[in-house]
């Protein structure tokens, strides 16, 4: 099956929401660069990725984050399975709360206001939001000074999954 990939490491500062594959492979399986792609995981789990381009990454595999990989229930060496996502809307509301046992000492306006907001809403060198896809039951990490703090996507609305943009709502437990 072409659109079963291998999963590989990602990049150690790898973004959850991005995921790298081959560009042979992107050919093959008519992806471009920027794509929006489902990944369904063990147990039937799903999630969302952005997908780059990246001559590292070994043309049968695609290289996910650690967060990423915890979302689908899958390790490295582990098959998913790739489709192309084009019907994301862009959210109104995103809302998550802070995995147990994740070390976070700030409270909830201020991991608001230092860590989520920066993270779904910081623009690039261009001006551009990331549009960053969310799903209920991800994981993300989010990297604050020296730690990572773990969230996990409690509630999107309209639907269960959205890209989260300049106009969405986010809001933490």
């Amino acid at each position: 099956r072409p659109n079963a990939l291998t999963i590989e490491a990602g990049d150690a500062d790898q973004d959850g929401s991005v995921a790298l594959m081959h560009p042979s492979k992107m050919e093959q399986l008519g992806f471009l660069d920027g794509d929006i792609l489902r990944f369904k995981g063990k147990r039937d789990k799903e999630t969302l990725c952005l997908l780059r381009e990246s001559d590292d990454t070994t043309p049968g595999s695609i290289a996910l984050a650690l967060a990423t990989r915890s979302t689908l229930r899958s390790g490295l060496g582990d098959v998913v399975k790739v489709y192309s996502c084009d019907d994301v809307k862009h959210g109104t509301r995103v809302q998550l709360a802070v995995v147990k046992g994740s070390s976070c000492d700030l409270n909830p306006e201020e991991l608001l206001a230092n860590v989520l907001t920066p993270h779904y809403m910081e623009e690039d060198d261009e001006g551009n939001p990331p549009y960053r896809p969310a799903c209920e039951g991800d994981i993300v990490r989010v990297q604050h000074g020296a730690q990572v703090i773990e969230m996990k996507v409690m509630e999107v609305e309209p639907a269960a999954r959205c890209l989260v943009a300049p106009g969405t709502s986010i809001e933490v437990q």
